[in-house]
């Protein structure tokens, strides 16, 4: 857990311990972050690509792992 009181932006309440560990990141409370996404205003953008393990100029397509990350609007 951390030792430092995070505070929301919107809101200025306390945001717990549990959603500071689980997103270090978040500058949000859990009832921000939802009002927030049901408006469409998401905190963070995920951007998603896959690798292509498949030979240069081959029109096969083969997929390997996936690779996630988080950025910040």
């Amino acid at each position: 857990m951390t030792e430092k009181q995070r505070f929301c932006e919107i809101c200025k309440v306390e945001i717990s311990p549990e959603r500071v560990e689980a997103l270090p990141d978040t500058r949000r409370c859990t009832s921000c972050a939802r009002a927030q996404e049901a408006e469409g205003n998401p905190e963070f953008d995920l951007l998603v690509s896959q690798s292509q393990l498949g030979k240069v100029g081959s029109l096969k397509k083969n997929y390997g792992d996936v690779t996630v990350q988080k950025r910040r609007r």
